[in-house]
């Protein structure tokens, strides 16, 4: 008959159960490195996102800011402030560069 003590199969349990730990840390970090790889993924699609609309907004700032000056130019010649042929070719230039912005986005879709 093989006897076998109860220190030497509590130690026996505890290698087995350190030898299926190291496995599942193993496993669990292969799974970890490619949850990392997705999210790097993630957040270059991301600041390559805001990147173009941050270039987008300052576009569109510079062509409201435009038209906004020009309109109220376009005020000011009406109340009689300023010349009114000046004016609407201040109009005339932004809503010009709105129409190209415009025209641009449309193209680059």
């Amino acid at each position: 008959m093989i006897t076998i003590s109860m220190k030497d199969l509590l130690i026996g349990l505890v290698l087995i159960a350190l030898f299926v730990l190291l496995i599942f840390l193993i496993v669990l970090t292969v799974h970890a490195i490619g949850a990392v790889k997705n999210i790097k993924k993630i957040t270059e699609d991301a600041g390559s996102v805001t990147s173009i609309a941050k270039d987008r907004t300052e576009q569109l700032d510079g062509v409201i800011g435009d038209l906004g000056d020009s309109l109220g130019a376009l005020s000011g010649a009406v109340k009689g402030e300023s010349n009114l042929f000046e004016t609407l070719i201040h109009v005339g230039k932004a809503t010009a560069s709105a129409v190209s912005y415009f025209k641009k986005d449309a193209e680059d879709k």
